[in-house]
């Protein structure tokens, strides 16, 4: 917090209308959880920025200022971690032409910008419209963001080699969060060897751990149990 009682994040001072919210949020989320445990992780999803190269603080309207919100919650809560489940996006506009990769370059920059300097882990599963028209490969995506992202902190999370899917383990609670690739196979759809991995991380879950299964898009069919 600012000496004048605003709220700061990363050096971007928050607007007072976001700012009360985000305290009226985590009020009503420490009245929930009283004295019990938790795992906290907020997350973001389908922010589906257009807008490229602009600072959040310059422009409240782009959709990207909801990191510093996510942020600021996870500060203020003591999250554990982080998740951004997808279409951030990379297609930048989804019923238009395909982006130039400038514009797409652009936008990764943002993100990876107001999220490099987060403490905790960030997971990001990606969406169908995070491959700007076909033009982005899945690896690209893992490279940027849950690894570079995350940097020294990707060490924590057990990543497939394209690092768009994984799973982090918070072995003091006893807490493993998954994040899955549905655009894997295709436009939308998992590939044989991440299903074999969602298996492999569900079953070897240990006695009395809490799994959480976080994905992008709502497949029909497709039952995490």
């Amino acid at each position: 917090l600012s000496a004048a009682g605003g709220m700061e994040v990363a050096g971007f001072a928050l607007p007072d209308w976001a700012a009360d919210e985000i305290r009226e949020g985590v009020a009503r989320y420490r009245a929930w959880k009283g004295e019990d445990a938790a795992v906290a992780f907020p997350l973001v999803t389908d922010i589906h920025s257009h807008v490229g190269a602009t600072r959040p603080d310059r422009n409240w309207n782009d959709p990207k200022s909801h990191v510093l919100f996510q942020r600021a919650v996870a500060r203020e809560v003591g999250a554990d971690f982080l998740a951004n489940l997808g279409d951030i996006d990379l297609d930048v506009n989804i019923l238009g032409s395909a982006p130039s990769m400038d514009k797409v370059q652009a936008v990764i920059d943002d993100y990876v910008g107001l999220y490099a300097p987060e403490e905790r882990p960030v997971l990001f599963a990606m969406g169908n419209h995070d491959h700007a028209k076909g033009r982005f490969t899945s690896k690209q995506f893992g490279d940027a963001f849950n690894r570079g992202v995350n940097g020294e902190k990707a060490g924590l999370l057990h990543l497939s080699e394209d690092g768009t899917w994984g799973y982090l383990d918070l072995a003091d609670k006893k807490f493993r969060a998954i994040f899955l690739n549905t655009s894997d196979e295709g436009y939308l759809g998992f590939s044989a060897g991440q299903m074999q991995t969602l298996s492999d991380a569900l079953s070897s879950a240990g006695e009395g751990w809490h799994v959480a299964v976080l994905q992008h898009a709502n497949i029909p069919g497709f039952i995490a149990s």
